[in-house]
């Protein structure tokens, strides 16, 4: 066990003997860790989230509530089943085929891809899914709140932010503490050999997807608190911004173009539904963000024109075009069922799931995000949680592949708390059932 596990570990104990309550806070820390090991056995790690996700897995048995209603858990169910049995099926029933290792890394298994064959990956990534699943429910029946996703989120943008200037100040920073994964690369320079910021991520298009996401959730966030709370949100939503700028990562350029399109097209929408009672606050957005333009707007394009020039034509953009090309490739040939979870490793999480888990796989995970996420915006509550993962999926749908990020469903099971209600378990008798009748006296 790493001191990071066994701090987490450590905390948990405390949580759940002092305040039960709080370990749900401890789990959701634990997300901002992902490229961290809290366990390493025989080469292969747990992260912290994963760790903590199995013990809060078990508190399930002993929980008295239930959900009782809510849209997209039948969804849930399905993508799991179907994920697990074809990581069992696809090895076996097309063995031999070529894949792209995710041992390997994307560079040298687009050179050279490997057989596809059961490995210890393929086991690691079915338990990731599972855990995730379980996280979700354990979240959504603690009726957990945005406030449950701010905390990973401000503790990674945080940590990140020390690291650049710890890095400006000339100081090491405790890189053995956080690069614990015997299964990660950690790399932080481009193409070209410049160093770009990582954090505590193990490279920057990873720190670049988590700051998108954390950007999008402090502005909403922001946006809904008053007084100290509005402050601190718009400082950690402003450490955001600095750390996706110093990522200098593609993710992040095109993140940004594609959120920026998506969410101008959902306030439209939402000032035509709510018959204009929503003007004031798009017409306040409409000014902040001309101001902004007007402001940093050549130096936003400048950025995004460098990073997206910089990239185009480089060898890292066309390994991750080419390795998505060869999944979907690989999807067709396996007529859309997949090759199993841990096998194949493209640049994006949408062909990942594709030649992974298949159509079926796509559709089923896709039903269930959009179910979760819209209760979510239907909730003002948690509306910081469901732009966060619009930001998330983006960012993953552009060189982002792992379904095993904490933050994901993380995320998911806050939009699942709102989308999902719960109630008590109690004792069902025999007359409700109507399996008996009360007796006439």
């Amino acid at each position: 066990m790493t001191l990071l596990g066994a701090l987490f570990v450590l905390a948990a104990v405390v949580a759940f003997l002092c305040r039960p309550s709080f370990v749900v806070y401890v789990l959701a820390a634990s997300a901002a860790f992902p490229a961290s090991a809290a366990v390493v056995v025989a080469g292969n790690a747990l992260t912290p989230f994963a760790l903590l996700g199995l013990l809060a897995a078990v508190t399930l048995l002993f929980d008295r509530r239930r959900i009782r209603a809510g849209r997209g858990r039948s969804m849930l169910l399905v993508f799991v089943l179907w994920s697990l049995v074809v990581t069992i099926v696809g090895p076996k029933l097309f063995a031999g085929m070529a894949v792209l290792s995710p041992r390997d890394g994307i560079d040298n298994a687009v050179v050279a891809p490997a057989r596809l064959a059961f490995s210890v990956s393929s086991l690691a990534q079915a338990v990731y899914v599972l855990v995730g699943a379980l996280v979700v429910l354990f979240l959504a029946r603690s009726g957990a709140r945005s406030t449950v996703a701010a905390v990973p989120l401000a503790i990674g943008t945080g940590l990140s932010a020390l690291s650049a200037v710890f890095s400006m100040a000339g100081i090491a920073w405790p890189h053995e503490f956080f690069d614990t994964n015997p299964n990660v690369l950690y790399s932080d320079t481009s193409d070209g050999g410049s160093s770009r910021l990582r954090g505590i991520f193990n490279e920057p298009s990873e720190l670049a997807g988590f700051s998108l996401g954390a950007a999008a959730f402090f502005a909403v966030a922001a946006a809904r608190s008053r007084g100290w709370g509005r402050v601190m949100y718009a400082g950690f939503g402003a450490l955001a911004v600095v750390n996706l700028g110093l990522s200098s990562s593609g993710t992040a350029a095109v993140g940004v173009v594609v959120f920026a399109a998506f969410a101008a097209v959902a306030i439209f929408v939402h000032l035509i539904r709510s018959n204009g009672r929503s003007v004031p606050y798009v017409l306040f957005a409409a000014i902040v963000g001309a101001a902004a333009a007007v402001a940093f707007g050549a130096q936003t394009i400048g950025w995004i024109d460098q990073i997206v020039n910089g990239k185009v034509g480089s060898d890292s953009y066309l390994t991750r075009t080419a390795s998505d090309l060869f999944s979907l490739r690989l999807a067709a040939e396996t007529g859309g069922i997949g090759v199993g979870l841990g096998v194949n490793r493209p640049s994006s999480l949408l062909t990942m799931l594709i030649s992974s888990v298949g159509v079926i796989g796509v559709v089923a995970f896709a039903a269930f995000a959009f179910s979760v996420a819209r209760g979510a915006l239907g909730t003002p509550a948690a509306q910081p949680a469901f732009w966060s993962l619009v930001a998330l999926l983006i960012a993953k749908s552009v060189s982002l592949p792992d379904l095993s990020t904490p933050l994901l469903w993380l995320l998911l099971g806050v939009c699942a708390s709102a989308s999902w209600t719960t109630q008590p378990v109690r004792p069902v008798d025999a007359f409700e059932r109507g399996q008996l009748k009360p007796l006439n006296h």
